[in-house]
């Protein structure tokens, strides 16, 4: 799908199709009113009178993004970082044709602050915010030094233990769907802890950065 963007310089208008400028790196002018057509692709027309619209999109910011929208490859959704996986021309966050899995993972503690050889829960929730399955799903916690794991059960899939970790491997996570891992354990030494918890289905996700998620814990002694 080709998404048409114009902008007026000095008179003219510069029309670009995108996805045929990202293969061949070329854009086509015409001065001021007028029709051509792109082999392979539709008719353009080009209007003066919009002219006053390419202006207003050159200075204000629908989606609030701190991109203008005349540049933004998103005008009406926030996506500061223009991400566009398939080089379309239209950004991830507002492109129909990218089917994408899209994991998120977040994770909470009970005690908030534990004491030496007293039990902590774990509870660790991993979804797909996507429009499309997830295969081969996994969820890989690091023990910090220190902590000792007891119990580790999972609504769906299996989890097995490795060196350092704990590894959770899950069946096809389907669209809104997710999956609950709960640990259990005791820590046997004081201090801060960090418990890392990461998810990957081996798949392009839109948002890396919210498949892995820190837990931080105090450990203190006993009162």
């Amino acid at each position: 799908m080709n998404r048409l963007v114009g902008v007026f310089l000095g008179g003219a208008a510069l029309w670009q199709l995108p996805s045929l400028a990202a293969e061949t790196g070329q854009t086509s002018t015409v001065a001021d009113a007028g029709s051509f057509a792109v082999r392979g692709g539709p008719t353009i027309v080009c209007d003066p009178h919009l002219e006053e619209m390419a202006e207003y999109a050159e200075t204000h910011d629908s989606d609030g993004d701190g991109i203008n929208d005349s540049p933004d490859n998103c005008v009406y959704a926030a996506n500061a970082d223009q991400r566009d996986a398939d080089h379309d021309g239209i950004g991830d966050a507002c492109d129909p044709d990218l089917h994408r899995c899209d994991l998120v993972v977040a994770a909470t503690h009970t005690p908030n602050s534990a004491g030496l050889n007293e039990p902590m829960n774990l509870s660790v929730l991993v979804r797909n915010d996507g429009n499309r399955g997830c295969s081969r799903t996994y969820l890989e916690y690091r023990i910090p030094s220190g902590f000792v794991v007891e119990l580790v059960s999972s609504s769906s899939g299996q989890c097995a233990s490795k060196p350092g970790a704990y590894l959770c491997t899950f069946d096809l996570l389907e669209p809104a769907a997710s999956v609950q891992v709960s640990l259990r354990g005791h820590s046997v030494a004081l201090g801060p802890q960090s418990h890392v918890f990461s998810s990957n289905a081996g798949l392009w996700d839109p948002t890396p950065e919210s498949n892995v998620v820190t837990v931080k814990a105090t450990i203190r002694a006993k009162r």
